[in-house]
């Protein structure tokens, strides 16, 4: 069903006043109406709006399901919008799921699972419960034992696994779908441990600690693959998710990251380091793209928070597997602030230093000296690299440029100085045009000291700007 802009417009103010129980009864006729096959509501925009309300009031977004929604139930706390571009196991792209969804009902399994979800689909709608929980059980051994049955002989290498990525979409779906099928196969266990678990867990006591442990080992000490659920889904609700290493620490009995990495625990820690590695190259995309510094100083914060924990909670082998990922995302993101920064000094003179420009008629014609007036361009890159190199300051304990920033930020602050000087002379000798160009060099350079100095150091400049004006027309009365 679809709405002309005008329509929406109107809907949308109106959903927005909607009490959390009013939207919960419109989200569940949206979705009986889609479980029917119908089409009588605009799903899509009024499922979107109705979360709205639900964050607005910070409560619960509850849905009645889909057979669909019951599978990726199974597998929820893999689930990501984007990851590097190595597979990471125990990670699963939400774009994965559609094609192996369409994979298990057009070629593995169509005609069993098209009964089970047509009867899953009548008890979902008929609010049976148990008939929803021992059909959902079929639909995940149904599903889990496709898969895995499908891929069990798969050789990387082979034409066939060639052919069977092609179809799914690429290798990546492929290797997904590995995942799904070992979250499938230990049935409702994360329902299970997520019973038991608070929302949010804001700060991990010692206590907390032996509690997790104790039902990681109650309900999933069956193998790696439970585990892996069971961690995921305490890691999900962490607030401070390095937390998990305390708990993984505490399972295996050891805080070497090596011991970790072989144990049953290894899956769900190496998650982690994903989740480090993938802000850290956000950053480096968008550091070499002159991305919003506020958006890049985000990146980096969420990169610092996980190594930072990484590095408190394991000993860390810098030559195994995992430290050598460490050592290369600082050694990538590292090279990408280097190249960046480096040309912060030429960049600030180029932008700033008041470099004459070749008189053209109009100057020849009116007898007075060219003036060069601030680039805007150039004063957009000064901004932006200035920006950056404040901003990596606050993370250099993760990062091995403490002499290229610190070298860097030396001779930023002797070019600020300098160039402050400068134009407060430029201002005191200067009439007309001139002194408005110079005015208008004083205000840049005051942002960029700003930026660097602090606002004190900026307001200063501009009084002294403003003194200079000042005695030379006391001196002109």
């Amino acid at each position: 069903m679809d709405l002309s802009s005008l329509k929406q417009d109107q809907l949308e103010a109106f959903l927005a006043k909607l009490t959390p129980e009013a939207a919960r009864v419109l989200v569940r006729e949206v979705e009986r109406d889609r479980l029917r096959g119908q089409n009588n509501f605009p799903h899509d925009f009024l499922l979107k709006q109705a979360r709205s309300v639900f964050d607005g009031h910070n409560a619960k977004f509850e849905r009645i399901g889909s057979p669909r929604r019951f599978f990726c139930d199974a597998f929820e706390d893999m689930l990501v919008d984007t990851s590097t571009n190595q597979k990471q196991p125990g990670r699963v792209l939400r774009s994965s799921i559609e094609p192996v969804w369409q994979w298990l009902v057009n070629d593995l399994a169509g005609d069993v699972l098209g009964e089970v979800n047509t009867a899953l689909t009548s008890a979902i709608l008929d609010g049976d419960k148990p008939a929803v929980d021992l059909l959902t059980a079929k639909m995940r051994q149904i599903t889990a034992r496709a898969i895995q049955s499908a891929v069990r002989d798969l050789d990387p290498m082979s034409k066939n696994y060639l052919r069977v990525s092609a179809r799914l979409g690429g290798t990546r779906v492929l290797e997904d779908a590995k995942d799904i099928a070992l979250a499938l196969s230990v049935g409702d266990l994360r329902r299970e441990v997520i019973d038991r678990l608070p929302r949010c867990i804001e700060k991990l006591k010692t206590g907390d600690v032996a509690d997790y442990v104790g039902l990681l080992r109650e309900k999933c000490s069956a193998g790696a693959p439970a585990m892996t659920i069971g961690l995921l889904a305490i890691m999900r609700r962490l607030d401070c998710k390095t937390d998990i290493l305390r708990i993984a620490k505490e399972v295996v009995g050891q805080d070497q990251d090596v011991a970790i990495q072989r144990s049953i625990c290894a899956t769900a820690c190496g998650c982690l380091l994903h989740d480090m590695e993938l802000p850290a190259r956000n950053a480096i995309d968008m550091i070499r793209n002159n991305a919003p510094v506020p958006d890049i100083h985000r990146e980096l914060s969420r990169f610092y928070i996980l190594a930072e924990g990484y590095d408190t909670e394991l000993e860390v082998d810098l030559k195994g597997e995992w430290g050598q990922r460490l050592v290369e995302v600082r050694s990538e993101l590292s090279r990408a602030i280097n190249s960046k920064i480096e040309a912060t000094p030429r960049v600030i003179k180029t932008a700033l230093f008041r470099a004459p420009r070749a008189a053209g008629p109009d100057d020849v014609a009116a007898g007075a000296p060219p003036l060069a007036w601030p680039d805007p361009e150039d004063l957009r890159e000064a901004r932006f690299l200035v920006g950056l190199l404040v901003v990596v300051r606050s993370f250099l304990s993760q990062l091995p440029i403490n002499t290229e920033v610190a070298k860097v930020s030396a001779e930023v602050r002797q070019f600020l100085d300098v160039l402050g000087e400068n134009v407060v002379n430029d201002i005191r000798t200067s009439l007309g045009e001139a002194r408005a160009c110079a005015e208008a060099y004083l205000e840049a350079t005051a942002e960029l000291t700003e930026m660097v100095f602090g606002g004190d150091a900026g307001d200063l400049l501009r009084r002294r700007g403003k003194a200079a004006m000042q005695a030379d027309l006391d001196m002109a009365l």
